[in-house]
């Protein structure tokens, strides 16, 4: 049946191509009434009804049409019917004439009554004698019976199918909705889900949509909430960092004006170089000690291993075989390399003097920059305080929340007339319109069954007159020519009245379809449109049914209208809604919120969702627990008498700084010294490592290696590594001083800063004693700053996070849901089948009018009687022969041609 409906559809959509809008947009630009200045077109709105445009759509070209091709079938119908019955009135009456005139004469019988009875085709038409030749080959029989075969198996599935719509028509209106009678109210959430009524079946249908509507608008404060509890956990986030910001901003502001940071920012610049003075120092002689440890070890090591290289060497045995570059290796490593003997470490007087100095005041580094930063350190656990204090008191997560809640909770009194409304259209439903229409329905389809039957009658009438007449070889008598066309004119007239039928349900059926189903179809075409967006300066892309353009122009025309009329029902502002049809069709089934579905987010005021009140509480609050901090502060136990010591010692720190590229130029380079086998003075050379440990690669690979056993090597071997690794140490820690010194030469005097740091700290102690003062100047300052920018930056986080809370806001899956039960209640269970009747009615009348024109033509030409040709060939025969029969004939035969007379 989906193909007979959806033939129907296509037929009466082209019929009625204009994507107006339909009923939808003639009910809001004639019907709705929204107040405005222009009172000609209120009075223009009154003046037109829904008949009018029913009348508008019935007079366009597709249903114009249909309408005159109706009439003028119709009345071709009963022509055609009165004609043919009035066809054989004129034959029974000139039958009957005849045969009250019929001659008695003896030579008179009975076949002479039946020829004049029957009069002959003299002469033929070529329409009979067409007819004739058409009977007189078999192939044209053949295509005859396939013809009038294929015509009525048409009919007879035509009416097949009307019997199936009729069911299904009539299913769809009486299945009542037997959940809700049996609890009295609309399913629950829960229920929907348990429970799925056949999509077609109208009143289950419909009251499940009413249901799901009813669900949708009783869980969406609570379902908002629910969904909106992530962004709002973010919004409550940056609330408590904007908190903290504004915090620390007016701290330093305070403290910028008061002088409070300045001391902090040289305390800080003291504390480094102090810090970065006594670590320098200390770790220099550190490295210094470790040096002469090292050094000492390595000189008993290098003896050790030049020992063991000299006892490994060749000796005098084999002295004769080491000459040339041997003997020369032979002789640095035996007698000639030796640790230099010379004090080679420049004065570090100034390091341990001041490691001398701190130690005696039992101070570290790390003690003495805790003195100097104790202020600071006082004034942030201060300020921590405060914001953990502000945190208790304003609490921001409760306020949050409340503001939002609030937003939502004024809803609720529109919510719950809302569901009442609902809960009254379903008592309605179920306890008035649904028994109404389900005895309508039994009366129509008692109608409609017998008219159905009638063609079924008339198909299988048609059926046995092909089989009984046109294929037999058999001929129709006069009695049964009258029968045949009395049936056919019964016939047409049935097609007439079926005719009319299906203009009726064309017109009904077509309107609803092309007027309402066709604009509420999710399957219909989509159409983008791409407009500028003023607010973000940029276009965007939208899609949309046709219908929502009209829509959205109707909302844009009337807007302003619309927001005054909805500002005297709630303080919330009306969001701008675009395109409702395609957002419940299309974005609701992705449960998106209704305001994002509907494109209404873009322009939606969201400082409306800002409550000024709260703004005004965080402020208040804050100033007072501000103020509070401040009596609480102790400029005493901010800046104790132990950071005056630190900075008396601070200032004698220069006498400690020397000229550290000079300390850096006297570190050693090398810790070896040589002389030459002919110099036998005590004078020696400073020979680099590196070198030392190039000729010893040489004399180890060329000359050791080949004459040592490997317990020798081994042994030799793991004396040199220690060698190695000694002289690695030293290089190190001569790398760690320098580095030191290098850092240490960036040091400037620091004796300035101190005495800057001394005056700065005596005028911040006489501010902070003066309360009355300092609190005042507080207050100018958190009023010039804070309090005016507070409301700003509240402004710029509703702007920020509204557009994600609202995009949350009644997530519409539901309305989707109820949009698709109502499509399949209205649209698939009454109208698609409303265009099946009429599409049903109209295969029946074309059919049926072929089947009986092409019956009538082709059954007519038969003659009237069994052998009529061949008694009229013997009554001729017989009149040209004279052949007269004798009165005893006449006498016998007169009582069988009143016997004939009587049987007529």
């Amino acid at each position: 049946m989906d193909s007979i409906y959806s033939s129907a559809k296509a037929i009466v959509s082209r019929a009625q191509p204009s994507l107006d809008g339909g009923i939808i947009t003639f009910t809001l630009n004639n019907l709705i009434k929204i107040p405005s200045s222009n009172v000609n077109q209120s009075l223009s709105h009154t003046d037109i009804t829904i008949i009018d445009h029913i009348l508008s759509t019935y007079s366009r070209t597709g249903y114009a049409l249909s309408i005159v091709c109706s009439i003028i079938w119709t009345i071709l119908l009963i022509i055609v019917s009165y004609s043919t019955c009035r066809q054989r009135k004129r034959i029974k009456k000139r039958s009957e004439t005849l045969l009250y005139l019929a001659p008695t004469e003896n030579h008179t019988s009975r076949e002479t009554i039946e020829i004049a009875i029957h009069p002959k085709h003299s002469p033929k038409s070529t329409f009979y004698r067409t007819r004739e030749r058409l009977q007189s080959k078999w192939i044209c029989l053949v295509i005859q019976f396939l013809l009038l075969t294929i015509l009525t198996i048409l009919l007879g599935t035509a009416v097949l199918l009307g019997f199936t719509v009729c069911g299904q028509f009539h299913t769809n209106l009486v299945s009542t909705p037997s959940h809700e009678e049996s609890i009295g109210r609309l399913l629950t959430p829960t229920e929907l889900m348990q429970t799925n009524p056949e999509k077609t079946h109208v009143f289950p249908r419909i009251l499940r949509g009413l249901a799901q509507i009813r669900a949708y608008i009783s869980e969406f404060i609570p379902q908002t909430k629910h969904d909106i509890e992530p962004v709002v956990k973010s919004l409550i986030e940056a609330t408590e960092s904007m908190q903290d910001r504004m915090t620390n901003e007016f701290n330093s502001i305070l403290f910028n004006d008061i002088g409070v940071t300045e001391a902090f920012q040289l305390g800080d610049i003291l504390g480094e170089h102090v810090v970065t003075l006594m670590t320098k120092y200390i770790a220099i002689v550190q490295s210094n000690t470790a040096f002469k440890h090292t050094f000492d070890r390595l000189k008993v090591e290098f003896q050790t291993w030049l020992r063991l290289v000299n006892t490994e060497s060749p000796n005098n045995n084999d002295y004769q075989s080491c000459t040339g570059h041997c003997n020369e290796l032979r002789s640095t490593f035996y007698n000639n390399v030796s640790i230099r003997p010379d004090t080679f470490m420049p004065e570090i007087n100034f390091a341990i003097a001041l490691k001398f100095l701190t130690t005696d005041r039992n101070q570290t580094a790390e003690s003495v920059q805790a003195q100097l930063n104790h202020g600071k350190e006082l004034s942030n656990s201060q300020l921590e305080k405060t914001k953990t204090l502000m945190a208790e008191k304003i609490n921001i997560p409760e306020s949050i929340r409340n503001m939002t809640n609030k937003q939502w909770d004024q809803l609720e009194p529109q919510l719950t007339k809302a569901i009442e409304e609902i809960d009254k259209i379903s008592i309605f439903i179920t306890r008035s319109i649904s028994p109404k229409v389900s005895s309508t329905s039994s009366l129509f389809l008692t109608l409609n069954l017998f008219f159905w039957f009638s063609i079924l009658l008339i198909t299988i009438g048609l059926m046995w007159l092909i089989i009984r007449y046109h294929f037999v070889p058999t001929e129709i008598s006069l009695h049964t020519r009258n029968r045949i066309r009395l049936g056919a004119s019964i016939g047409f007239c049935i097609l007439a009245f079926s005719i009319i039928l299906a203009c009726l349900f064309y017109l009904i059926g077509g309107y609803l379809y092309t007027e309402g189903c066709r604009y509420v179809n999710p399957e219909q075409n989509v159409i983008n449109i791409t407009d500028y967006d003023p607010i973000h300066h940029n276009y965007i892309q939208r899609a949309m049914f046709p219908v929502d353009a009209h829509i959205n122009a109707f909302i844009n025309r009337n807007w302003p209208a619309i927001v005054t009329m909805a500002s005297q029902f709630s303080h919330m502002p009306i969001p701008h809604i675009r395109s409702p049809i395609y957002g419940i069709l299309h974005n609701c089934h992705d449960n998106q919120g209704i305001l994002q579905a509907m494109d209404s987010i873009r322009d939606f005021d969201m400082t409306t969702l800002n409550d000024p009140e709260m703004s005004d509480r965080f402020i208040n609050l804050g100033k007072d627990i501000m103020i509070d901090s401040l009596r609480t502060i102790n400029v005493d136990e901010m800046f104790p008498k132990e950071t005056d010591e630190n900075l008396a010692m601070a200032s004698r720190l220069d006498d400690f700084i020397v000229n550290y590229e000079e300390v850096r130029s006297k570190l050693p380079k090398t810790y070896l010294s040589i002389q030459s086998p002919s110099d036998e003075s005590t004078d020696y050379t400073l020979w680099p490592v590196k070198k030392m440990w190039n000729l010893w690669d040489i004399y180890y690979t060329n000359i050791l290696s080949n004459r040592l056993s490997i317990e020798q090597i081994d042994r030799l071997n793991v004396a040199t590594e220690k060698v190695r690794q000694t002289f690695t140490q030293l290089d190190n820690i001569i790398s760690d001083i320098d580095g030191n010194l290098i850092v240490l030469s960036k040091l400037k005097k620091i004796a300035p800063h101190v005495a800057k740091l001394q005056k700065r700290l005596i005028e911040l102690k006489t501010i902070m004693n003066n309360k009355t003062d300092l609190i005042n100047r507080a207050v100018s300052l958190f009023d010039q700053h804070i309090k005016a920018k507070t409301p700003v930056e509240a402004e710029k986080l509703i702007l920020q996070f509204g557009p994600k809370i609202m995009s949350k806001v009644g997530q519409c899956y539901r309305l989707y849901a109820a949009a698709e039960d109502l499509n399949g209640a209205i649209c698939n269970g009454i109208v698609s089948v409303l265009n099946g009747f009429w599409f049903l009615f109209g295969w029946v009348t074309f059919i049926g009018t072929l089947i009986m024109l092409f019956s009538l033509l082709l059954l007519m030409h038969k003659t009237p009687i069994d052998q009529s040709s061949t008694v009229e060939k013997s009554y001729h025969r017989n009149i040209k022969h004279k052949d007269i029969p004798s009165m005893g004939t006449e006498t016998s035969t007169n009582p069988s041609e009143l016997e004939a007379l009587n049987n007529r």
